[in-house]
Order: C-alpha cells, then structure tokens, then sequence
C-alpha cells in the first residue's frame, strides 16, 4: 500500500517489522505466533521510530513527538522502549528490532513493511452496547495534537505512509473512538466555573532546595513571613523578606527549637509564630517585625501545627480548639494580649470537636473556622456576637488551610476534594465553590490591605510500600520501583500477584499495573484530563474502576486489564467522591451529591446495562472488605463504621476525628485504621468492634500526602504510600480587579 508519508493514518493499518507483525489499531504484536499487547506510549515511540528507519531520533525528539504538551519524568522514554522491546521480545544486549545510542537517543534496525490492512473490526458499539442511559459526549481516550511535520531525513526514501507525529496522535485518536465510543462516555455536568491558571498571575517566589513553608503575608502585602527548614538540623527557622527578590531575614532559629506557622498582626508591627522542642514544650510567641525580644502568650499542641489568628483589633490571639482537660470540648478561645484573659467563642455542645484556624472576616462580623482535621474537614462560621454557627462546606478530604478575600464575600481554601490538592473559594452566601486551577497549593493567606495572596506549593514524592502485617517483625518494602513520580492508590490483586495504582508517571495521572513476576509494569488507561481516585479490582480480578473528577463532572471508567479496554459507565450529570465495588463485578456502590449531601447509591449491570439507584443513607466515605465483599459506610467526620447490607457498626474510638487519622479499611470483618503517631512516625491499628484500637505494627516512615489511601488485600498485606521527598515552595497569586468581579458574580 503505497500513501504520502505525511498522510492521516487508519487505525486499521498493519505494520510488518522484520519477523513481527504489529496491528496498529488493535495495539497488539504478534511474534512467532503468539500475540502481546502492546501499550499506547510504546507504540506511540515505535510509529516516530518507524518515520526514520536506520537513523537515530534523539530522546528529546521522543519526549517532544510522544509526551508534547505534557511534563513527562525523565524515564519516560526509557520506560516506553522497555514496553516495547517487551512486546517484541527484543534483547537490547542483542537487538534485532530497536538500538540504543548510548547517550543519544534509538534507532529502528528491523525492516519496515506497511502491510495492507485486515477486514474491518467489528465496532465497540455492536460489542460493547453497555449503557441504559445514551450520552453523548467526549471520548475517554482523547487525542492530543501533535507538532507540524518535519522534513524528511536523508536515507529514508519509503513511498509509504511513514507516520508523522500528527498521525501518531491520530491513531490513538482513531484507537480511542473505536475503544470507548460505543460503550458510551459522560455527559458533562454544567461545569462551575473554574480560571484557567494561564489567565491567573501566579508566580513562584521562593524556590531553594528543601521546605519553605506556611507563609503569611502582611497587611499592605509586600512582605511574607514564612518558615525555612535548615537541611543540617532538620529545625525550622522563622524568616521575613519582601516579596520582590528582598533580603531573607530570620527572625528566630536555633538548633533546640522550631520556629514554625506565623501569624502578621492587622497593623503589620508584629507576628505571631508557633515555637516547639523535641520534650514537648509548645508555646505561641509574639515578636516585633523588626526582632528583638519575644512575649509568650499561651501554650500549644506540641505534635502537631497549631494555627492561630488575630482579632481584628490586633488585642488579641485566636486559639484553635484541640479537645484535651483544658479545654475539652475544643472550643475556639481568645486571649487578650494585655489581661491573658480567655474568652471561649464556639461551644460544641453535644460532642468534642477539633475546631481549628479561626479567621475573623475583614469587617470582624463573622469567624470562620475549620472543624475535624483528617481525612474529613468542613468549614463553619460562626456569628461571634450571638453564636449562631452553621456549615458553610464539607467535604471527604482535607482543608490545608483558608483565608477570607477581600470584601469578606467568599473564602479562599485548599482542599483535595476533587481528587487532588488545588485551591478553590467558596461564596459565603450561596456556598458555590469554584476551582481556580491552582493545584498542589496549600496553606493560603491573603493581604488584608492589598490584592495578593500567597501559599505553600507541595512538590512530594511519594511510592508505594507493601506490610504484611502477620509477617513477625514485617518491615515496609518497595512495591513500586522508585522514579521521580508519585505513586498512590496501590491495590493488590492477590489471585494475580498483581498491583494495581496511580501513577504520574508519564505526566498525567493514569492507572498502572506491575507484575512483578513477569517484571512488567505498565499504564492500562491514556487519560488527558482530570484526577484518578478510589481504584479497586472487581472480585474477579477481571477489571479495575476508579473515578476520574475534573470540575465538570465526575466520571467512572472500568478497564478491562487483559484486553487494555476502557469504557466509562454512562450516568446523569452527577458528582460522586467514593466508589467501591459490592459483592460481585457487576455491582457498584458510590457516594453521590444530592443538594450538598452525598448520599449512597447503586449501580446494577444487568447484561451489559447499568441502572442507578438512589438511596437516603447520608456518609462520607466507602470501603470494601476485600475477603468476603461486605461494603462499609462511614456516616460522619466522627460517625460510626456500618455495613451496609447489616445492622453491624462501630466507631473509630479516639480516632474518627482525630489529628493524625488518615484513613481506615476492613479486613475478614476487622476494622483497620493507619495514623500519624506523635513523632511523626505511621501506627497501623486494629479497632475491634467492641475495644480499645490496638497498634498491631510502628513504622519509623513518613506516609503520603493529601491524596493518601491504603488498602489490605484478601491475603491481609498492607499497600501505602511513602513519603520519599519533601520539598515545598512559596506561590503568589495577584487577585486581579477582573477576577475579583468574576468571583462576586
């Protein structure tokens, strides 16, 4: 079949490369007559290969034809050619298809032959007829456009096709429709509105290796104050400077204490900060922007950061609320500078709660403050004159902090709801919230007198660890081989030795898949937007599901592992944040939004059609027990563990609301919860129905971050994610005149 070079490509062509035949369409290669899968990135680089037959194309002109419009980890490339010298059986000690140039890049050796292409494949619509709901939308598999076509290079004189980068996208393009189209994608929900951060003036301000953290911003906001973590010490230093490329000045640090989370006065003459040692003496300071002396004002939590404000007066401090004999209802306390005098501002009346970060408005009429800590936060404000309170947002997730905007009309917040860590705000009186597209930022502050905020930018890494935790003496080990990347979400397949997770590996989250005993790991899924969350193998290890949440819509996809397919389960325009699941592959149970509440429903296949049933059980996250399929609801930020087909339950005793819970799990009907231990070390416990949480393993490792999620498989090992690096900056966001006008419509 002779066509131009630059010519679009049918997903339908065959390509013969020496002894292997590779059916483009069907992302497969058969060699010697058996035939392998071959995954999309990897053909992807053998297409740009085959444009050049017997020259070398260079690592960078890979990343650009393959990963363009993306940021790709360094081994990207590397990891693609592995994918593809599996699939051909290539030795690269010997290659008789693909040469390394050391230091330079590759180069295809195997004649290249296009075949003329097999019958038409019979379409995804007639073997994939799956949905009860007809959508139209976008497919799930979204081709990305590549960059214009380069000229031919010497020797390469094939009259054939030889695909151009253009044509390489359009081929998963063509793959994508045939894969997905018939089996039906989402229809998009009307989107909040979300400002696309190229349109949002965002600037990195600090940029040293190592952590700067929990800024503040002073009240005309031309300077920050934020702490410095010495990489010798391992202590955190108080430091101001200006916002422009000013002079750091350390305001407190020794290699006794840490000098951490800071506080800028309303008249800008002072800050407050947090100062802590290794014995546990915790105490709230307040120090003159210029240094000098210091003045204790009150004690603190001494495990754990704890935020503080001032009153619009600037007399006094506001304290949060940790439930302890002090003050044990964790109540919200001012302490006036001058008196010491305590005054008590929320009350939780019928039980402890964790009340934490008060900020009083700009015009000093309402506090807001965030109630629970981990996994679940919600905000609350609170009429400091009649102590009328009311919650203004709650979510299964976190809130990294929050500040008011100027006009006191809308909040600022972090939080990972969505699937991953951004900043959002939130209207004070319609509770809308909207996503600005600013993600891995935590901790905002806004200037009380100037359009600017500033906040941490989080650049972790983490990987996954496997615990067996009936193992005497069980150590952490690598599950996932180490990379530059985060790895999160792991889920064993113990029937296939198999481990399922979400990786960033090839510069957008996608679903991985290792085999360790084929060493073979690979994406299954080539999503181009949005953030994965909740993954789970059905029970027969067939398939895996996750959500994919973008602010438009939450969408769930199930991928057939075997044959790489993907099809998303069509629903109406809904949101879901928790996906299990139920007792059988064709059974789903989720948590759904209905007017702010996320209430349990059902998603039932019945040959091949899904049908949604709603529920009036209100919770916040689900789990499955992987041993006998059970699925448990937790109802609360405190609220009891209850299975859902059952009337068995049980609370997380001292943990549900907890500073260091992180998340929980069921094992053969036994409650499972891991926790951050006060030396900042990971506790995993077991929580029997009717005792005290016993800690069955204490590991001295730090555990992931904001997108942190265990699971136990059926043979009882443990999967987590491990922090490997810390390393935080200092972001800035200009609240420009015109987005401000766009926030108050």
């Amino acid at each position: 079949m002779d066509a131009d070079r630059n010519g679009p490509v049918s997903a339908r062509a065959t390509l013969r490369l020496g002894e292997a035949t590779v059916d483009v369409g069907g992302l497969t290669v058969l060699v010697g007559g058996q035939a392998r899968h071959l995954p999309p990135k990897a053909l992807a680089v053998l297409l740009q290969l085959a444009r050049f037959p017997g020259c070398t194309v260079t690592r960078s002109e890979l990343l650009d034809a393959v990963w363009k419009d993306s940021d790709p980890t360094p081994d990207a490339v590397s990891h693609a050619v592995k994918q593809l010298r599996l699939a051909l059986g290539d030795d690269p000690r010997a290659p008789s298809y693909v040469e390394t140039i050391p230091k330079v890049g590759y180069r295809l050796i195997a004649p290249v032959e296009m075949l003329d292409p097999p019958a038409p494949m019979p379409t995804a619509r007639s073997e994939a007829n799956t949905a009860t709901i007809t959508r139209t939308g976008t497919p799930a598999l979204a081709a990305r456009p590549g960059p214009s076509v380069g000229p031919a290079r010497p020797g390469s004189g094939l009259r054939w096709w030889l695909l151009s980068p253009l044509p390489v996208f359009l081929v998963l393009a063509a793959l994508a429709v045939a894969l997905v189209w018939g089996a039906l994608t989402l229809r998009r929900q009307a989107a909040p509105v979300e400002f696309d951060p190229l349109h949002l003036e965002v600037r990195t301000i600090t940029a040293a290796v190592g952590r700067e953290m929990l800024p503040d911003i002073s009240p005309d906001g031309a300077q920050i104050a934020y702490g410095i973590e010495d990489r010798r010490t391992g202590r955190v230093r108080l430091a101001t400077r200006a916002l422009g490329n000013g002079q750091v000045l350390v305001l407190r640090g020794d290699e006794a204490r840490d000098y951490a989370y800071s506080a800028w006065s309303p008249n800008g003459d002072r800050i407050a900060y947090r100062s802590s040692d290794d014995a546990g003496d915790c105490v709230i300071e307040v120090v003159a922007v210029t240094g000098g002396s210091s003045r204790r004002v009150a004690a603190c939590w001494p495990t754990f950061v704890h935020p503080f404000a001032w009153t619009p007066d600037g007399n006094s401090l506001l304290l949060s609320g940790i439930p302890n004999p002090v003050n044990p209802m964790g109540s919200i306390r001012a302490v006036d500078l001058d008196s010491g005098i305590v005054r008590t501002l929320t009350d939780q009346r019928t039980k402890p709660a964790i009340s934490m970060e008060p900020r009083f408005a700009p015009d000093g009429k309402l506090l807001a403050y965030r109630r629970g800590a981990l996994p679940n936060s919600s905000l609350w404000l609170v009429d400091p004159v009649t102590g009328q309170e009311r919650e203004l947002a709650g979510f299964t997730g976190e809130i990294r902090g929050f500040d008011w905007l100027p006009g006191g009309q809308q909040i600022l917040f972090s939080s990972n709801h969505d699937g991953r860590l951004g900043l959002y705000v939130v209207d004070v009186s319609s509770a809308r919230i909207r996503a600005l597209g600013i993600r891995d930022a935590a901790h905002p502050r806004v200037a009380l007198r100037a359009p600017v905020a500033v906040f941490e930018l989080i650049r972790h890494r983490t990987r996954l660890v496997r615990i067996v935790p009936d193992e005497p003496g069980s150590a952490p080990t690598p599950a996932t081989p180490d990379s530059t990347a985060n790895d999160i979400a792991g889920v064993m397949a113990p029937g296939r030795g198999w481990l399922a997770f979400i990786s960033d590996r090839t510069g957008r989250q996608q679903v991985w898949v290792l085999d360790p005993g084929n060493e073979v790991m690979e994406p299954v899924s080539d999503f181009q937007e949005g953030q994965l969350q909740d993954l789970s193998w059905s029970p027969d290890e067939s398939r895996l599901i996750t959500l994919v949440q973008t602010s438009a819509s939450s969408r769930i996809v199930e991928i057939e592992v075997d044959s790489r397919i993907v099809r998303p389960i069509p629903l109406p325009p809904i949101r879901i944040q928790s996906l299990v699941y139920g007792r059988d592959a064709d059974t789903l149970h989720a948590l759904v939004d209905r007017d702010g509440q996320w209430l349990v429903a059902t998603l039932q296949r019945d040959e091949g059609e899904w049908r949604l049933t709603q529920t009036n059980q209100v919770g916040r996250v689900l789990r499955r027990d992987s041993v006998d399929g059970s699925v448990y609801l937790q109802e609360g930020p405190r609220g009891r563990i209850r299975q859902l087909d059952s009337g068995r339950h049980w609370y997380l005793p001292n943990l549900g609301d907890s500073l260091y819970y992180r998340d929980w799990g069921v094992h053969a009907g036994e409650l499972w919860a891991v926790v951050i231990g006060e030396q900042d070390n990971t506790l995993v416990m077991k929580v029997p129905a009717d005792g005290a949480a016993q800690t069955i393993i204490e590991m001295p490792m730090r555990i992931g971050g904001a997108e942190f999620r265990f699971s136990i498989s059926s043979g009882g090992t443990l999967i987590l994610p491990q922090r490997m690096s810390d390393d935080t900056d200092i972001g800035m966001l200009v609240l420009a005149p015109e987005l401000l006008e766009a926030l108050n419509r």
